[in-house]
């Protein structure tokens, strides 16, 4: 599997197993789970979500 874009360091056709994948990933989780004051949900293609921030925890129980 490849990243199909670019985002906090990745690079576009990266390997998602790559180290620089790794590192941006796990920054990118400790930004979101350090944002308390606001829900911030990742949504499936489905529609459902698929994970959530403490502030969302918070914030919608």
């Amino acid at each position: 599997m490849t990243d199909q874009g670019s985002y906090a360091g990745a690079t576009i056709g990266e390997p998602a197993d790559s180290p620089a994948l790794s590192g941006s990933e796990t920054q990118f989780r400790m930004l979101v789970d350090g944002v308390a004051d606001y829900a911030i949900y990742m949504i499936d293609p489905t529609g459902r979500v698929a994970s959530w921030n403490s502030g969302a925890q918070r914030i919608k129980g």
